[in-house]
């Protein structure tokens, strides 16, 4: 099992960092952080077009991540909650925020 000591749990929005254009993932990244910004372990909530009106959100978890998932219970649950509504990431953001898993989305370029 891995050690997530000295973590939090946090996010990022890949869409609206300030680097968004040099990425094709436009997911929001979950997981384990320390303060560096490395991880302990995370997964990911992706928008897949399926051809609907909306793009229809994705969980995708590494096998190496299953132990940081477990530690998202709140977060599965509010999900299974909402299942089936083709959420955009605006909500899942609230969502997210609202569980107090913190937002350490780099929205602005760090000063040189």
């Amino acid at each position: 099992m891995k050690d997530h000591s000295g973590c939090k749990r946090g996010f990022h929005r890949f869409s609206k960092a300030w680097y968004r254009d040099d990425i094709l993932d436009k997911s929001i990244n979950i997981g384990m952080y320390h303060t560096d910004s490395s991880t302990s372990g995370e997964f990911s909530i992706q928008w897949i077009d399926l051809g609907l009106t909306n793009k229809s959100p994705r969980l995708q978890v590494f096998n190496d991540a299953w132990h940081v998932l477990s530690l998202f219970k709140d977060l599965l649950e509010a999900l299974a909650e909402i299942d089936d509504q083709n959420t955009s990431e605006e909500e899942i953001t609230k969502l997210l925020i609202s569980l107090k898993i913190e937002d350490l989305t780099e929205y602005e370029q760090p000063k040189k």
